[in-house]
């Protein structure tokens, strides 16, 4: 029988705050959470490990990052604040500390920027994304609700194995097979849990990503592709087989969906 059990990271919402977010480009509001140790079965956490880091994740986008609690002033516990409130209550130094930034990002919008800040700008795209992407941040996908299930599907399993040992061979062959799908459906749930958190989350989510830190310099499959190039092939090995065509053809999904300027 297939019990699946160890570690994994769970995250505890501890509130709100806002900050930069270098995706959405702008200032954005970020879930703060606890990153703990659990051990658990079938997913579901049976006992936690005390807080060892802490992460914000965007609103916006979903970027998240690893951080230090002492860049706030304090975590709102607002669930309903805009942006703005959160800035003024957590982040009140923001508007200083992010002055040449945001100059920055308005002559973007304005198209007036040098190539060497265009060409920063999307090396800092791939180095962000690169970042969320690494080892150790992506948030687990398989949740407690698939934990459940599975162990649903165990229990039936053992009523089954009950009810043929006290049935007729011909009930026994028939549990037989219901045994044995239900087996086969649960092994193929997990390994389906299992792919959609090691491959589709970091594939599909950084691709989202890119796109829309992208977006504002509308650059050519060419030029992404050169930009990346020229970053440290460590820092974004976990993106090294995204399609520099794919980013683009999201760019132009996005502006359409967003209609006319």
């Amino acid at each position: 029988m297939l019990v699946i059990f160890g570690y994994k990271l769970v995250h505890k919402r501890m509130g709100r705050a806002a900050d930069f977010c270098p995706v959405c480009c702008e200032l954005s509001p970020f879930d703060i959470c606890a990153v703990r140790q659990a051990f658990h079965v079938y997913w579901i956490p049976l006992w936690r490990k005390g807080t060892f880091a802490h992460d914000e994740v965007c609103d916006n986008c979903g970027f998240s990052r690893h951080i230090n609690l002492s860049k706030y002033e304090a975590i709102s516990r607002n669930p309903q604040a805009a942006a703005s409130e959160l800035q003024a209550e957590t982040n009140p130094d923001f508007r200083a500390r992010w002055k040449e930034r945001l100059d920055l990002e308005a002559r973007i919008r304005n198209r007036r920027i040098n190539p060497d800040e265009r060409k920063a700008m999307l090396t800092e795209g791939w180095m962000a994304v690169a970042e969320y992407a690494g080892p150790g941040q992506p948030r687990p996908r398989v949740n407690v609700g698939v934990g459940l299930w599975l162990l649903a599907a165990l229990g039936f399993l053992i009523a089954m194995v009950i009810a043929a040992s006290s049935g007729n061979l011909r009930n026994q062959l028939l549990i037989g097979r219901i045994f044995t799908a239900c087996a086969v459906l649960s092994v193929l749930l997990a390994g389906y849990c299992l792919v959609r958190e090691f491959v589709r989350f970091r594939s599909k989510n950084s691709y989202d990503l890119l796109a829309k830190c992208f977006e504002r310099l509308a650059p050519t499959a060419s030029e992404i592709e050169a930009i990346r190039s020229q970053v440290d092939p460590q820092a974004t090995k976990q993106l090294a087989k995204l399609k520099s065509e794919r980013i683009v053809k999201l760019i132009e999904q996005r502006k359409i969906r967003a209609g006319p300027t």
